[in-house]
């Protein structure tokens, strides 16, 4: 097993300041702490009691932040075996409640065509390198489910606009950091982020 050698902190909520480390590889790019503060900051008027979906989950710092800031529920799906083991050893290190936490290993597109189902809110994080993966996501999710709004991550500003301009979404706020282009997306106005 690799050594972990990347550290993340939780920014807010019940387990503000607690940090978190995780294997050092190379698909594992975790959303900057500047990225995560703005956009919990966004979503602070309707993260309470959310059901939360973090697709790509990788190091699942976005789910664990939104379940350590009153979400009711997370899943996080992520096809690396190795991540979804540490998001659950994470989960019991910070006695999240079983309940409110699922940690499923597979591909996005098999766990989306699952079981219809609604989500609050969904965070897409793939690959930069994949950026099909978050069109694919998208069109799986308007099909099949239903969700109030998602946040996703880009390598550019041009295509989160044009993932909003191609499903008629809202692209509602913008952030970035480095290379990290993020975006708050609303399928409806009740998103009050």
């Amino acid at each position: 097993m690799a050594k972990l050698k990347q550290e993340l902190r939780i920014i807010g909520g019940n387990w503000k300041g607690r940090k978190l480390r995780f294997q050092n590889t190379p698909d594992l790019r975790p959303t900057p702490a500047k990225v995560r503060e703005t956009l919990f900051n966004w979503l602070r008027p309707s993260i309470h009691g959310a059901s939360c979906l973090d697709l790509f989950a990788g190091s699942g710092i976005l789910g664990l932040e939104a379940l350590s800031q009153g979400a009711g529920d997370v899943t996080w799906v992520d096809r690396n075996r190795t991540a979804c083991q540490a998001i659950s050893a994470h989960l019991e290190l910070l006695g999240a409640e079983p309940d409110s936490s699922t940690v499923v290993t597979g591909s996005a597109a098999r766990f989306l065509s699952g079981p219809a189902r609604h989500w609050d809110i969904v965070f897409l994080d793939p690959p930069y390198t994949r950026q099909d993966l978050l069109y694919e996501a998208v069109e799986r999710l308007i099909s099949s489910h239903t969700f109030t709004c998602l946040y996703a991550e880009a390598r550019d500003a041009v295509t989160l606009a044009g993932l909003a301009d191609e499903y008629s979404l809202e692209l509602h706020r913008t952030t970035r950091s480095g290379d990290a282009h993020g975006a708050l997306i609303r399928k409806s106005a009740s998103c009050s982020a």
